[in-house]
């Protein structure tokens, strides 16, 4: 098991919001999909599991994060940026 911290600029708490979900559902889709743990506190994700799976989930993260400028994140939307 390895881990790695996550930070996703700009910190703000709307972004953040819509990046996790009511109730962190986007997060814990992500953790059931990829076999990770993610645990934040403000814009610092850790995210623990196999190397080569938490390099990829740091990625689709951050792909979802950067929508959050401009979009809202529905399940559906997790559901395909793992595709």
């Amino acid at each position: 098991m390895s881990s790695i911290e996550l930070v996703l600029t700009p910190d703000e708490n709307d972004r953040l919001a819509n990046f996790c979900g009511q109730y962190d559902e986007h997060l814990r889709h992500l953790e059931k999909r990829l076999g990770v743990q993610i645990a934040n506190r403000g814009n610092h994700f850790q995210i623990t599991g196999k190397e080569i799976v938490i390099e990829a989930c740091s990625l689709v993260m951050q792909s979802l994060y950067a929508a959050t400028e401009k979009d809202f994140i529905t399940p559906e939307m997790v559901h395909l940026a793992l595709q």
